[in-house]
């Protein structure tokens, strides 16, 4: 009984092979087409075939002197070639008409594409109420100045800042940076090496100065330090 049922559950869930979709008559069409083009290049490349035969048979036949199963031979060359042109003619025909057919499907999927996104956005939109975008609209820029007004409320000052007087600030702001600016000065001058003593120059004689002519350089010179002591 145990296995029965545990073979029951076993075949309950193992999952059907998917099923192939099932072909359209535009598939069908595109099918058949390219079947046909296929059945038309190997015909196309047996005749090819026959007509080199036909064409190496009718060489030897004339080197052979036989001038009649030459001629007939070159007869069925013209006839397989006539006959490959047409059948290159009918394969281009049915190559153009398989090019349409997929353009005409590509066009088909673009359109039904298009449509499945139209359809779509009426839904969306259809969810949507103009009244409502608007009312919420308005909500919105209503929590937003209202958050401005609280901004601006908490970057004012409070109490003692709120009193204070710019231009009393700034003339105050005036004063200490001229007050820094004159310390800064005497910083330096008072960092500046002091400038070299110079000694001061004798002071010359007020009374008058005697030479006598006829003394000698000493008694000249003793005279001069006299009065300049």
């Amino acid at each position: 009984m145990g296995n029965t049922k545990t073979k029951e559950n076993t075949q309950s869930n193992v999952r059907a092979p998917p099923t192939a979709p099932a072909p359209t008559p535009l598939l069908n069409s595109l099918t058949s087409i390219r079947e046909t083009i296929e059945r038309q290049k190997k015909r196309i490349t047996l005749f090819e075939k026959r007509r080199i035969q036909a064409g190496r048979s009718a060489l030897r036949k004339r080197k052979a002197g036989d001038k009649n199963g030459a001629l007939m031979d070159m007869r069925r060359k013209k006839m397989f070639e006539k006959e490959i042109a047409k059948l290159a003619a009918m394969q281009l025909t049915l190559e153009q008409q398989c090019f349409t057919i997929e353009s005409a499907k590509a066009n088909m999927d673009v359109v039904s594409a298009i449509t499945e996104g139209a359809n779509q956005m009426k839904k969306m939109n259809g969810a949507l109420n103009v009244e409502d975008v608007a009312e919420l609209r308005e909500d919105i820029e209503e929590q937003q100045q209202m958050g401005d007004e609280v901004s601006n409320l908490l970057s004012e000052g409070i109490g003692f800042t709120a009193d204070m007087d710019e231009d009393e600030l700034e003339a105050e702001l005036a004063a200490l940076s001229d007050g820094e600016h004159n310390e800064e000065i005497a910083n330096v001058l008072s960092k500046a090496p002091n400038a070299p003593v110079v000694a001061p120059m004798p002071v010359a004689p007020t009374n008058e100065v005697t030479i006598t002519t006829g003394d000698s350089d000493e008694d000249m010179l003793a005279q001069l330090q006299a009065e300049f002591a």
